[in-house]
């Protein structure tokens, strides 16, 4: 990533996190925290991160596809960095580090640590745009602004260019091939044969997918408990959804920016006051934001430290 790519990421999470701040009514707000029940919040800060967990177990499965065993608590450890990178930098320059982080701890080829990253991403991709192409247009297609549903359609963009890239490297690998330098056609034919190969285990690795993303809408639904606002539980899925699609977007780290705006559009036209709407996005940002890149830096340090050094010596 070039430094004007970042300036204009940076640019972006800015602007759109001012925007949010200009429009929050901070007394009504901070009283929703402060009145939050934050039983339900723990919950959803519990289940956020037994996805953890689930995420490391369906890595290993596309691992051991291709002939790879890493443990399972390597592999936790590795996609919790993955997430503070990716809050930091954008374009999921986590999946890069992923790769990195097994080479160098496991001696696994990155091209083939891409396949499989490659093939979770497909996983996840295609799986939020079939349920969030679905809820909206079973209840929300009429009565949502169309922003909403261009975000849908960027949502399908996304998925037929990954069905494409798919078939592509299924179907014409040899086409595929000849688009890349002379250079990194090995790595490219190792890559192409991890994220193919780790496809096998269909049905369990879309299970663990579907589970996935249900464990963040009803953490979303518990979030806004916490402050006292029920919805339909298709609205929060949609929601839920929605803001996963936009963290995938090269816009800002982590959504960060993009994903406050949505909440502060979407939740008060749903209904939600907007003192609620801003305590629940505070809340839940909380939770797959913040505490990740604090977490998730205090890890980092740990890791470079003398006394992990010292254990692994």
């Amino acid at each position: 990533m070039n430094r004007r790519h970042g300036l204009v990421n940076a640019a972006v999470a800015v602007l759109a996190l001012y925007w949010v701040f200009a429009r929050t009514e901070w007394p009504e707000t901070w009283q929703s925290l402060t009145n939050s029940n934050y039983w339900w919040f723990l919950s959803g800060f519990g289940l956020f991160y037994l996805t953890l967990p689930l995420r490391a177990l369906r890595w290993r499965v596309l691992l051991a596809n291709v002939g790879v065993e890493i443990p399972l608590t390597t592999l936790s450890s590795v996609i919790f960095r993955a997430w503070t990178i990716n809050a930091v930098l954008p374009g999921r320059a986590g999946d890069l580090y992923s790769a990195y982080a097994l080479k160098t701890e496991r001696g696994l080829d990155p091209a083939v640590t891409l396949g499989t990253v490659f093939c979770a991403r497909v996983l996840d991709l295609l799986t939020l745009v079939v349920l969030v192409t679905a809820v909206y247009l079973l209840g929300f297609r009429h009565t949502l602004p169309g922003s909403f549903g261009q975000l849908v359609g960027v949502a399908i963009g996304l998925g037929l260019l990954l069905v494409l890239i798919v078939v592509v490297l299924a179907r014409w690998p040899q086409v595929a091939g000849r688009l890349i330098p002379s250079r990194l056609r090995s790595a490219f034919t190792r890559f192409s044969g991890a994220a193919l190969g780790s496809f096998r285990k269909g049905p369990l690795l879309l299970g663990i997918t579907i589970m996935l993303w249900g464990l963040e809408a009803v953490r979303l639904w518990c979030v806004m408990a916490a402050v006292g606002a029920m919805l339909p539980f298709a609205q929060v899925v949609f929601l839920a959804l929605a803001a996963a699609i936009l963290s995938t977007l090269p816009l800002s780290p982590g959504g960060l920016g993009t994903i406050e705006v949505l909440y502060r559009q979407f939740l008060p036209y749903v209904g939600v006051a907007p003192a609620l709407a801003g305590g629940i996005t505070i809340l839940d940002r909380i939770i797959n934001y913040w505490f990740i890149l604090v977490a998730g830096g205090l890890y980092f340090l740990w890791l470079r430290g003398p006394i992990h050094k010292g254990r692994q010596e």
